[in-house]
């Protein structure tokens, strides 16, 4: 087990598979922020101008079900090929406890995200 403080790197040496599967995932994850505006502006338009036709139900179907039903975890979504494979594209590591004064030093290695949880 890593301590807090050390960085957890998720995949240390990625091969080429797992950089290209990787790949892939976030590729996939992304092509989702484009498809689905159009998506949702042709379903709007289909139930406006073919509210009858069975095409356009089909299309609605998964709209109105992301609706309905609240948001579910899918942590075996992403721990399932390919996704599994994303930290290993981004190079991604994570570090769960650090001093303040580390973070100006680990900025200055490469770009990083900081996310705080607060205490209360």
């Amino acid at each position: 087990m890593v301590a807090l403080g050390e960085p957890q790197r998720f995949y240390p040496n990625p091969t080429t598979y797992e950089f290209l599967v990787g790949g892939f995932a976030a590729s996939l994850m992304s092509l989702s922020y484009f498809i689905i505006p159009f998506w949702l502006g042709y379903s709007i338009f289909a139930v406006i101008f073919y509210p009858f036709s069975f095409f356009t139900w089909l299309i609605v179907t998964p709209i109105i079900t992301s609706i309905v039903y609240p948001p579910q975890p899918s942590k075996t979504a992403l721990q399932q090929w390919p996704f599994k494979y994303m930290p290993a594209y981004f190079d991604f590591e994570a570090v769960y406890e650090i001093d303040e004064k580390e973070i100006p030093k680990m900025m200055e290695e490469r770009p990083n995200l900081v996310c705080v949880q607060p205490h209360g």
